[in-house]
């Protein structure tokens, strides 16, 4: 397995074959700037909305039970951003839609991010072959953090594959641009 570097992953993402020649190595990034592609990587940026799980009066949380569908509360980002708090858990999606063919997807955080106190996911950053839709990102702050709809969040990074395929057709796939919350419960 190797990584695929900024301008395979250009090439992938407007139409070429893979450099193997495999016609099933497909990147589909919309929308897509050439500008966004690093070295190793692709970068991603805020939706528009985040979810948080319902708060009982007083500010509590419940506590989670994976086997209950879940309460969430939704809340558009405003245009002057949105302060996340440390303790709550924040869904929220990435502005673009992605579909990986032949290769698989793995999303990270920025180290500028990073460094100031954002996490982008929890354990959840590792992609599928055949994913599509938009990412689900779990964001935790260590101390209050400023988000922005647009702002660049995370990267995303393809590792080529090794054996048969078999791709993803689960429960979070097609994922809208609204963060999706956990549906453990439908296992």
């Amino acid at each position: 397995m190797g990584i695929l570097t900024g301008p395979e992953i250009r090439r992938l993402a407007e139409g070429g074959v893979g450099a193997n020649g495999d016609q099933r190595e497909r990147i589909v990034i919309r929308p897509f700037d050439p500008a966004k592609c690093g070295p190793n990587s692709y970068d991603v940026h805020l939706g528009d909305t985040f979810k948080v799980y319902f708060l009982v009066p007083g500010g509590q949380l419940p506590a989670f039970d994976p086997l209950s569908p879940p309460k969430t509360l939704e809340y558009p980002i405003p245009p002057e951003g949105h302060v996340l708090r440390p303790g709550i858990l924040y869904l929220a999606s990435t502005l673009e839609y992605t579909e990986t063919h032949g290769l698989v997807p793995r999303l990270e955080g920025r180290s500028s991010v990073a460094r100031g106190g954002l996490k982008v996911h929890l354990t959840a950053g590792f992609g599928d072959d055949g994913f599509c839709g938009h990412w689900t990102l779990e964001l935790e702050a260590t101390h209050p953090f400023r988000v922005r709809a647009g702002m660049k969040i995370a990267q995303l990074c393809y590792t080529t594959l090794t054996g048969e395929r078999q791709p993803y057709t689960g429960r979070y796939q097609n994922q809208g641009s609204a963060p999706v919350a956990s549906k453990f419960h439908e296992s």
